[in-house]
């Protein structure tokens, strides 16, 4: 993953999406999951630290499903909102308590707030859990900070 993140010929929000795809094929074997791309700017180009930013805060997503949701299914879902990019990932599992919330999410926190964008957690035990996040475009090519 580092290679591909420091890779500047894929650079482009449709090369972003494939290795979603490649890393949920990795990672979630053992569940049923689906990759959406339903942006029509996939040749839209990221700086590198928002391709950075955007994938590491996916594979936390991944990961926190994979080791707390107990889930079976799993949405990954990429598209436009007027000027912003959306990504949601989502899954039918446990869903988060209260309790667990803030550990489990501060790195998603800190990843959202480097690229300005917005951050949307819905958990219950009875639906799983939501993730969105929604970034403007215009930050998507500008140079976030963090490391």
């Amino acid at each position: 993953d580092i290679v591909w993140l420091l890779e500047r010929r894929q650079d482009s929000i449709g090369d972003l999406v494939e290795r979603m795809r490649e890393t949920a094929c990795r990672l979630l074997r053992e569940i049923q999951f689906t990759v959406e791309c339903e942006s029509n700017k996939t040749t839209a180009r990221l700086s590198l630290d928002a391709k950075r930013h955007l994938f590491l805060f996916y594979k936390e997503a991944i990961h926190n499903i994979l080791k707390h949701s107990h889930a079976n299914r799993v949405s990954i879902r990429l598209w436009d909102i007027d000027d912003k990019l959306a990504l949601e990932i989502s899954d039918n599992g446990v869903g988060l308590p209260d309790a667990d919330r803030p550990p489990t999410v501060n790195k998603l926190r800190d990843r959202a707030k480097v690229l300005d964008g917005l951050l949307q957690i819905a958990s219950s035990s009875e639906t799983g859990t939501s993730i969105r996040l929604m970034v403007k475009r215009s930050h998507l090519t500008t140079h976030p900070v963090m490391s």
